[in-house]
């Protein structure tokens, strides 16, 4: 037996949960089945039996029991309906929570059925959403997530011929499938592939989108790009989502599967059995070239081709890159009659010029109002001097509206800093590499004196290298416990750099504004500067230290005070592991490996710390040979502590993180990075 208070069954409100957190401590046991007390449990429990399928038919709630359970003015949330289902699904009405503003729809909570549609497909729906939520997904993949809420889309008048010419190929249920826009950094690409986006959810025709960003964690790797998409489309297209809910049924351990089965089994067959589309239905794939790996790519634009197979041309999938020469094998393996290419770069300079100088003309205008600047600022002439120096590119533009408007500056003089800077006589993309320089030596030497100056620069290295390399974007305040530096430092760098970096609102994650800004910082041949450059491997280096020291400093036994070795995931507050996992250091844990592989550590024996290493990890996982430091030595040792200390501390936080599978893939990394290699080091 109980106490009351932890057995109590709901009576008057059944719509709420049976408790089940009561402290059952004074359990004691019957003398037989006899006992009195006995007999009135076990009359309880038939009774429970008895009316169950009441209950759970009364679970079904309407309307206007949800809209009493969260009223707005409490919540924050507002009960909205969506569309009707047609007959086959139930004839019945899908309501979701919304915020006030409208901008996050969450999950469906309810859909209440017609009793005569109680068929087989009622049951799929019925246990769906909990079946879709169990597929992995990128957080802000698509083109509506708050990451890129604020950016640009094409203004009205430009792009025009471009945009009717993909709108019109996405209409059509003949031709190729996949529309491939390619062209170099900074030509307007993914401004294109939002406003399309945003185009075809208008018209209710964006099936799913997935927008790539290099260093974006999830964003930047193939893994969760299928599920993701799936997820998508699933809630966008309802007969799709009950042949996917049978697909996850069938193969409950899809997401563990390779890419190749998921397009199978989560796009490709659930959408086979679709019934015909007045219009196709258009997913979106953004700067496919940030994918980290090139084998990635080359396989998912084999399995986009399959589109092709399927019946009246249901799907369409817009594609933007660069040409990298992964991109350009994957779509030489491709039919010709599968996809449709257009350069961006090649179309005319005139064209584009326009395009831009109707560009700086709004941007420009947004400033002149700010800052109550003169109705005639800053002149045509200065306009069209803008334009030819951006030579085609978008991104020139953007970024130096961004630095002339900069909060707290003078735009005048930022303006002629710009104007007196020495035209670069090349390629477009050497233009922009000319003024990417220029905006440093503003923003962090220029008027400074020699301590000063070495002093900002070893902070510019240490803070926007780490930015330029991380595997995830971090906040300002994470970054600064990471690095151990002081948080008005890290502060003062972002805002040093508005033009080229964006951390919107106080606690938003840190982004680049443009990956280019990323090539040009590693590239030695792009940025000649030795102040600016940033030396990848070396900080990667850093940056592993970083992470075993942050780890080392926070990561102990039962680091949730959850007392209870049993718990289970779904029982952990995760508040709680917030709080004791900030985010500085669930990212250390997932990445430290990320860092030392592309830190190019080569580890050889010969040390006494080698056979320290090698016994312990051999004990702990494998029987193989070893190899040991050398120059490497203090990050050997930084790592032997670590591990000796806290591994299985580590694995306790990657389980309260829900990431323990990663933990295995990186135990086998490092052991591979300790094994004698074939070059009889």
């Amino acid at each position: 037996m109980v106490s009351r208070e932890s057995a109590t069954l709901s009576s008057a409100d059944i719509c709420d949960h049976v408790p089940i957190d009561g402290n059952h401590s004074t359990i004691v046991k019957f003398t037989s089945n006899t006992d009195p007390g006995y007999q009135s449990v076990i009359q309880r429990l038939n009774n429970c039996v008895d009316t169950a399928p009441d209950v759970i038919s009364a679970r079904r709630l309407s309307k206007e029991s949800i809209a009493a359970r969260y009223p707005a003015q409490d919540s924050g949330f507002l009960l909205s309906s969506s569309r009707r289902y047609g007959q086959n699904y139930g004839q019945g009405d899908q309501y979701y929570l919304e915020t006030n503003e409208g901008a996050k729809r969450e999950p469906i909570i309810i859909r209440k059925f017609h009793p005569a549609a109680a068929t087989e497909n009622t049951d799929v729906f019925s246990s769906q959403d909990d079946v879709l939520l169990r597929l992995p997904r990128a957080d802000a993949a698509a083109f509506s997530s708050p990451r890129l809420e604020h950016e640009p889309v094409c203004l009205d008048g430009t792009r025009t011929n471009l945009l009717n010419d993909i709108i019109l190929w996405s209409r059509s249920l003949t031709g190729p499938c996949i529309f491939w826009l390619n062209g170099m950094a900074g030509t307007g690409k993914s401004t294109i592939a939002r406003t399309l986006a945003r185009s075809w959810s208008t018209e209710s025709r964006l099936g799913a989108s997935f927008f790539f960003s290099r260093g974006g964690g999830d964003l930047a790797r193939a893994s969760k790009i299928f599920t993701t998409l799936a997820y998508q489309l699933a809630r966008t297209r309802p007969e799709f989502t009950v042949a996917l809910g049978r697909a996850i049924k069938e193969y409950p351990d899809i997401a563990e599967q390779g890419l190749s089965e998921q397009w199978k089994h989560l796009i490709l067959q659930p959408l086979s059995c679709m019934s015909e589309l007045s219009q196709p239905v258009v997913v979106t794939v953004d700067a496919l070239d940030e994918c980290e790996d090139d084998g990635d790519i080359e396989l998912i634009l084999q399995l986009l081709a399959q589109a092709k197979f399927l019946k009246s041309g249901r799907l369409r999938i817009f594609i933007t890159s660069r040409p990298e020469i992964a991109i350009r094998h994957g779509f030489n393996d491709i039919s010709e009659a599968a996809h449709r290419d257009f350069v961006l770069h090649n179309i005319s300079k005139s064209i584009v010029g326009s395009d831009i100088s109707l560009f700086l003309h709004h941007e420009l205008a947004k400033t002149r109002k700010r800052r109550h600047l003169p109705k005639e600022w800053p002149g045509e002439e200065i306009i069209g001097e803008l334009v030819r120096r951006a030579d085609g590119l978008f991104i020139y533009a953007a970024t130096i509206c961004r630095f002339i408007g900069q909060k707290d500056s003078d735009p005048n003089e930022r303006l002629s800093f710009v104007l007196q800077e020495r035209m670069n006589d090349g390629s477009p993309l050497k233009q922009l590499d000319s003024m990417y320089a220029a905006l440093l030596r503003y923003a962090v030497v220029e008027n400074r004196d020699g301590e000063t100056k070495e002093r900002l620069l070893n902070r510019f290295r240490r803070v926007v290298g780490a930015i330029v390399v991380l595997a995830d974007t971090l906040t300002a305040g994470a970054l600064s416990e990471l690095l151990r530096i002081v948080k008005w430092e890290v502060d003062e760098t972002i805002d040093s750099l508005r033009a080229v970096l964006d951390d919107s609102d106080s606690g938003s994650h840190i982004r680049l504004l443009h990956t280019s800004f990323r090539d040009f910082l590693l590239n030695s041949r792009r940025c000649p500067d030795h102040q600016f450059r940033i030396e990848k491997e070396k900080t990667h280096k850093d940056l592993v230290v970083d992470c075993f020291q942050i780890m080392s400093r926070h990561l102990k036994a039962d680091i949730c005070s959850l007392r209870l070795p049993g718990t289970l995931m779904s029982e952990v507050n995760r508040r709680e592991v917030e709080r004791y996992l900030p985010l500085e250091v669930q990212y250390a844990c997932r990445y430290w490996m990320y860092h030392l592989q592309r830190s190019n550590v080569k580890f050889h024996h010969r040390k006494p710390l080698y056979a320290r290493v090698r016994t312990f990890v051999k004990e702990h996982f494998y029987q193989r040979d070893y190899v040991g430091p050398n120059e490497n030595e203090p990050l050997l040792v930084l790592a032997h502590t670590f591990f000796t200390d806290h591994f299985l501390h580590w694995l306790e936080a990657l389980s309260l993180i829900e990431k323990i599978s990663e933990g295995v893939v990186m135990t086998k990394t490092f052991h591979s990075l300790l094994t004698v290699s074939d070059l009889g080091h």
